[in-house]
């Protein structure tokens, strides 16, 4: 066949050479592979991953099954706190910039002890002048370029590093430069160097196109956040938008609490959120202190306050009436629960939140008290499992007694 497409013996000889010359470094790429892919398969047992993560959801997406276990599956295979992973993300950039505005503050200092980022990031540090960009808002930027070599500059790095210092990126690929990727280990030891020097610094990795290449990730060995775009190695080819970004949970409450309106706040100077946390102060007074700076804050609050009440007001009116129809022995198709037993069922569900929140325990402590209350409303939910069992089949037995129209001769 090769000779009939006109691949001489010797041509089809030399190939086969080479890839014989190949065949240990393809094996390896090959146990690589594997390797990831008992991970992946291991984070989304560990967080049962089912059918019902694929259902949509409606309203504001609370609660969202799906778009929660996935973030839970990617914080396992990465080894992290926490991820944020979201198709509104749209790329790798649109992820880098939001991992960078959101933890950094008017007077920090960004560094790259790698040389320039991607073309792309410049606008958005602030290399090219760019309206928004980070520059616009008073955080400045340093880079520390590589040896000629391809290696760290690490006496160039240590000089960069300052009190204003407050995060490197590391962009692992090499993207438009000639210089070689950096492996793992070498990300580790650059951040192991980074944090002797300044400790409290984040430490955050580009890591696009560089997942799943080798059995460890930078979050592996020192990196604070890990950020990187679904259209690449994440997305297996398949995801046409979305991004990512891995790591701890400290980081996160940046996304919470600096949205638009706060980051605006922050960057403006007119509320100094970041100094606050770091004073101490809890996150619910942060955003109350937010809903201040808002025209007739009482009245914002207030529009707060109802559409939450009528929120669990309406949740937990569907859920009690449900419980309660199933608390009775025998109840008329036509019958609703006497309002005794909802308000009964209501105080059960409520008390235990309640109080939970107001145990001033540890975690461990708490963990108990749940594992334990749990015991009898466990007891409870499997006699209302059974009910709704015979309920069901006395209504499937009484629909396959009525012939079609409906009556019975």
């Amino acid at each position: 066949m090769y000779q009939d497409l006109g691949i001489s013996r010797e041509v089809h000889a030399y190939g086969e050479t080479v890839l014989e010359g190949l065949k240990e470094r393809f094996a390896g790429v090959d146990a690589v592979a594997e390797y990831n892919q008992l991970k992946v398969l291991k984070g989304m047992q560990d967080h049962q991953v089912s059918e019902a993560c694929l259902l949509g959801t409606t309203g504001y997406g609370y609660n969202d099954l799906g778009r929660d276990t996935l973030e839970k599956v990617y914080a396992s295979v990465f080894h992290t706190e926490d991820a944020l992973v979201r198709p509104q993300i749209t790329c790798g950039t649109h992820a880098l910039a939001l991992a960078l505005m959101s933890n950094l503050r008017p007077g920090d200092e960004l560094l790259s002890p790698v040389g320039k980022p991607y073309d792309t990031l410049e606008e958005v540090i602030g290399i090219r002048p760019s309206r928004g960009s980070l520059r616009e808002y008073g955080v400045t930027y340093s880079q520390v370029d590589l040896l000629p070599d391809g290696s760290f500059d690490y006496e160039g790095i240590r000089r960069a590093i300052k009190e204003r210092t407050r995060l490197v990126t590391i962009q692992r690929s090499k993207g438009y430069q000639t210089r070689p990727t950096f492996s793992v280990k070498q990300i580790g030891e650059l951040i192991a160097f980074v944090k002797k020097i300044k400790p409290d610094v984040i430490c955050m990795v580009d890591n696009c196109y560089g997942e799943f290449v080798e059995p460890q990730e930078p979050s592996d060995v020192g990196a604070d956040m890990v950020v990187g775009s679904l259209i690449k190695n994440p997305g297996g080819g398949l995801a046409p938008i979305g991004g990512y970004i891995a790591g701890l949970s400290s980081t996160f409450l940046s996304f919470i609490v600096f949205g638009n309106y706060g980051l605006g706040l922050e960057m403006r100077g007119r509320l100094d959120l970041s100094g606050a946390i770091a004073a101490g102060a809890d996150i619910p007074s942060v955003i109350i202190s937010i809903f201040r700076t808002l025209p007739l804050p009482a009245v914002a609050l207030g529009l707060l306050f109802i559409t939450m009440v009528l929120f669990y007001a309406t949740t937990f009116d569907s859920l009690t009436m449900v419980v309660a129809a199933y608390s009775y022995r025998r109840l008329a198709e036509v019958e609703e629960p006497h309002h005794a037993v909802r308000i009964f069922w209501a105080f059960i569900f409520i008390i235990f939140p309640i109080g939970l929140i107001n145990a001033q325990s540890s975690l461990s402590s708490l963990q108990s008290v749940s594992i334990v209350a749990a015991f009898p409303i466990g007891i409870v939910i499997v006699l209302l499992v059974a009910s709704f069992l015979k309920d069901a089949g006395q209504y499937l037995r009484g629909a396959k007694d009525t012939p079609p129209g409906g009556r019975k001769d």
